[in-house]
């Protein structure tokens, strides 16, 4: 929901709109470039971009090489899993497939766990493209942002639901918060707790 291209190959988005904002009460305009994330920090460091927008997680790290806005989304990592896995927790992915967008957070806290030469972590260029690894079965679990995999559940909940979906479809995953998560996570606001319900994927009727 942040930011991704429409049928028309406009960039658009939670984040886009926001920076659209600010640009025109600062008499501003602002060209989107779509940029790979693999890479997009080196583009800022180098000169190529003025600054970055791209639903990125303010870390130390990030903080001794750029500069940051107040922040203004508050990010956890969580779980997306198929609705039989046996996934509880965030350390039952130890010896887990675990799939992640290549040099996220998820992608840090999944290496952290198991190991910086661990051949289960399965990157990808975007979160999506992880989820769908997820329901095709490449993959035991994902690991990324609140915002990014409650918006996709949530769709998969919709496209489910109207189908009368029983759960028994390979499509149907569910969420749990990570075990770890960096920033560390913080209570659910009413809002992510329905979303978590929704991404059950309960048939209605």
């Amino acid at each position: 929901p942040f930011e991704s291209q429409n049928e028309k190959g406009e960039i658009v988005g939670f984040d886009i709109d926001v920076v659209k904002a600010v640009a025109q009460k600062a008499g501003m305009e602002v060209k989107f470039v779509n940029t790979p994330w693999e890479g997009i920090f080196n583009t800022l460091a180098q000169g190529d971009r003025d600054f970055l927008v791209s639903a990125i997680t303010i870390t130390d790290e990030r903080k001794q090489t750029m500069d940051f806005s107040s922040p203004y989304f508050d990010a956890q990592q969580l779980m997306a899993v198929k609705k039989d896995s046996k996934i509880a927790k965030f350390d039952d992915l130890k010896k887990l497939k675990v799939g992640v967008q290549n040099g996220t957070t998820g992608d840090e806290v999944v290496t952290k766990l198991q190991g910086k030469d661990s051949t289960n972590i399965k990157r990808f260029e975007s979160t999506p493209l992880a989820l769908k690894e997820l329901e095709a079965g490449g993959v035991d679990a994902v690991v990324a942002d609140n915002g990014v995999v409650v918006h996709y559940v949530h769709l998969v909940f919709r496209h489910c639901a109207g189908r009368r979906c029983g759960c028994a479809r390979p499509r149907c995953v569910q969420i749990v918060v990570a075990g770890a998560s960096a920033p560390p996570a913080k209570k659910p606001s009413p809002a992510t707790k329905r979303a978590f319900f929704i991404g059950k994927c309960e048939a209605r009727r």
